[in-house]
């Protein structure tokens, strides 16, 4: 009976000793009266800091998932360091989603950021997990030449004033209604993600909008009855048709934000294929191999494909086989290509 009681004082002794380092934000000892004394129960969980994404070379979204568990006033904010530097970011709750986020600028390029959530409230601050990211390689601007041939013999015999479309090319060139205000918009609205000049960020993200967002939808039976869908019809259904479709309304949305892109219609035997090539100009296409690689690091087929013309202009390929920009070329023996901006094809 002696012994159980000295066991039960030592185990008592043991949590006063741990009562007295208790940290404010895992409880502190408080009376009920009586003299019986309890501990205050840890400070609530209310958010937990989650991946970050929209992941770019200078910038990148926050994120935390919120849990509300009581009624008193809870604030937000994010702290995220690189280096030697701590900063903090006031974050924006969205009570459908039961996010808070915080869109942070002016990162340095390519480096491992660090960063968590905080929760504020009268009880005092909790930290979430560290979540930690690396931004992508540098962003590279294109300035591509806006016309298919730009020698000054092409201006001198009006060649830009000529149209060799007619029929059924001349229905699909109508087809990217790069100037329609459905297509300009959501253009923007996609490449607003990477802002400034037009720019690679820009080409990844009007790609990966219509990549992951295609609904693949067969035309009428019968290769007389091919339909050539207007970029903004496409985007009015939601993202669906079949690689024309999909070639239609990359390559327009990719004109209305300032790039310039080629169609190409590709057949190889019997079977044919629609992708679209944007106009990378003379940019150094190793910095876009690097930036391609670090973006889809996941899916990332270990090339850039693209193709020179006679400008010396590198042609990126935009296809849907790869799932990043940039993927292998359908293998075809013949084809033709049409210059939307110029209102011109050529078979190749």
């Amino acid at each position: 009976m002696k012994l159980k009681r000295i066991i039960l004082g030592v185990m008592l002794s043991l949590v006063v000793l741990a009562l007295k380092g208790q940290n404010p934000q895992e409880g502190q000892p408080y009376s009920l009266g009586s003299g019986v004394t309890t501990v205050t129960p840890p400070m609530p969980l209310y958010a937990q800091t989650m991946t970050a994404k929209q992941i770019r070379s200078t910038s990148a979204i926050l994120v935390a998932g919120i849990h509300y568990v009581d009624k008193q006033e809870v604030s937000f904010y994010f702290v995220y360091s690189y280096g030697n530097i701590t900063r903090q970011a006031t974050g924006e709750v969205n009570k459908n989603t039961k996010e808070i986020t915080a869109n942070v600028t002016g990162l340095p390029v390519n480096t491992e950021i660090k960063f968590w959530i905080v929760s504020k409230s009268e009880q005092g601050e909790r930290k979430g997990v560290i979540k930690t990211f690396r931004t992508l390689p540098k962003n590279v601007n294109v300035s591509a030449h806006s016309r298919h041939a730009d020698t000054f013999e092409g201006w001198a015999t009006g060649f830009f004033n000529q149209s060799n479309l007619s029929g059924k090319k001349k229905k699909l060139v109508n087809a990217c209604n790069y100037k329609n205000a459905i297509v300009r918009n959501k253009a923007v609205s996609i490449a607003a993600q990477s802002p400034g000049v037009f720019n690679l960020g820009q080409i990844c993200d009007i790609f990966d909008y219509c990549y992951n967002g295609w609904h693949y939808v067969n035309d009428p039976i019968g290769g007389k009855n091919e339909i050539y869908q207007t970029a903004s019809s496409t985007i009015n259904n939601n993202l669906s048709g079949d690689c024309d479709d999909f070639a239609i309304l990359i390559c327009s949305m990719l004109l209305s934000v300032g790039g310039d892109a080629r169609l190409n219609l590709a057949f190889s035997g019997t079977t044919g294929h629609a992708f679209t090539e944007i106009n990378m100009g003379k940019v150094d296409m190793k910095v876009v191999a690097d930036y391609i690689a670090a973006r889809y690091k996941g899916v990332w087929t270990g090339a850039v494909h693209y193709r020179v013309d006679q400008n010396k202009n590198c042609w990126m390929n935009l296809d849907w086989w790869a799932k990043h920009p940039g993927g292998h070329y359908y293998k075809a023996d013949r084809g033709t290509r049409f210059y939307i901006l110029d209102n011109y094809c050529e078979d190749y």
